[in-house]
């Protein structure tokens, strides 16, 4: 559904697998016309802040609904994201 608002609007969906890969694509670029939407748990997006403001790029935050990942939970399960938030965010 993310990926669909994106090409209606046109903006670029990435999906990262891990948080170490987060900021790679910015490293040593200008940030005209970017910034980033992260969406995640709040330990993720705590650290994923301080990384974009260090790099200067625009960033807004959106909590998971809820959080799945393994260092929440004994094992893994689905999240989902706010999508009106989202929206909201993006001004559309």
């Amino acid at each position: 559904m993310l990926v669909v608002l994106g090409v209606k609007n046109d903006f670029s969906v990435f999906i990262i697998p891990h948080e170490s890969e987060t900021f790679s694509r910015w490293m040593g670029r200008g940030h005209a016309n970017e910034g980033v939407v992260g969406i995640a748990c709040a330990l993720t997006l705590i650290d994923g802040g301080l990384k974009a403001q260090n790099l200067g790029l625009p960033a807004q935050c959106v909590l998971l609904d809820y959080p799945g990942c393994k260092h929440w939970r004994q094992s893994e399960i689905s999240t989902e994201i706010n999508l009106d938030r989202i929206q909201e965010i993006l001004n559309l």
